[in-house]
């Protein structure tokens, strides 16, 4: 019971990593929010960078998922929770008011 409800919120992460990643590498030449990366060339660069990241971040957990491998997954969540908050704190020098 417990793993599968374990499992359940790994794939809930994994569909917000491909989420995320999709909306950044679709938005990565138009504003979106407070941001305008079709002036700034290096929040660009970010905005690609990450996006990128998560995206392969987002296969990697839902092959945890699947290869059902304890310290894979653990390496894959770590990975998770060091990476996503990467953009956030990158990308606060970028917002226009």
């Amino acid at each position: 019971m417990i793993s599968t409800i374990i499992s359940f919120f790994i794939f809930l992460l994994g569909i917000l990593l491909l989420f995320i990643s999709l909306y950044l590498l679709k938005h990565k030449n138009e504003p979106f929010m407070l941001f305008h990366p079709e002036k700034h060339k290096d929040l660009r660069i970010i905005i690609q960078i990450t996006g990128t990241l998560l995206l392969i971040l987002a296969f990697l957990t839902f092959v945890s998922l699947i290869l059902n491998n304890q310290i894979f997954l653990s390496v894959i969540l770590i990975l998770d929770v060091a990476i996503i908050p990467i953009l956030p704190i990158l990308m606060l020098s970028y917002i226009e008011k």
